[in-house]
């Protein structure tokens, strides 16, 4: 997938940055990723790992609360901790929030362009996800949502 440069000014410190972005509008259920270094992934919730993390996110007491608003961006946060980094190590973030690097405020103000983003979203991958047994994919997931959880 071809991405666009996204613009954005922390309005606590005043920094300004670039990410990756795409118009996924028309893409019913296709989240994309942007990891710290800043590298893009492309997530499709009808892959089977996604239902799979979903169902362990669901069974977990503490989100058992939490609304339907709030629980798709959980399992977005968890996949973003149990599948595949980028080349360099740095997690994706398939939420849609980018906090700024330099204060980590959530204030930040963006904007699309057109420009082109240099480089292609890849599939985001889950080759670690799948070698783990179901019982540690249970005890990563229960990990993963009491860190998010705090």
């Amino acid at each position: 997938m071809r991405c666009t440069e996204r613009h954005y000014h922390c309005r606590s410190c005043g920094h300004r940055f670039t990410l990756p972005g795409a118009d996924l509008s028309f893409a019913y259920g296709t989240f994309l990723g942007v990891s710290a270094t800043p590298q893009a992934a492309v997530l499709h919730c009808f892959d089977p790992t996604y239902t799979e993390i979903e169902a362990l996110v669901d069974d977990h007491r503490r989100s058992a609360h939490l609304p339907p608003v709030d629980a798709g961006p959980l399992v977005r946060s968890v996949i973003g901790r149990v599948f595949d980094p980028d080349p360099t190590g740095s997690a994706f973030d398939f939420t849609g929030t980018h906090p700024c690097p330099r204060c980590a405020s959530v204030h930040v103000n963006s904007r699309e362009t057109a420009l082109p983003w240099p480089h292609t979203a890849r599939p985001a991958t889950h080759h670690r996800w799948d070698r783990l047994t179901a019982p540690a994919k249970a005890a990563t997931v229960r990990s993963a949502v009491n860190t998010l959880l705090r």
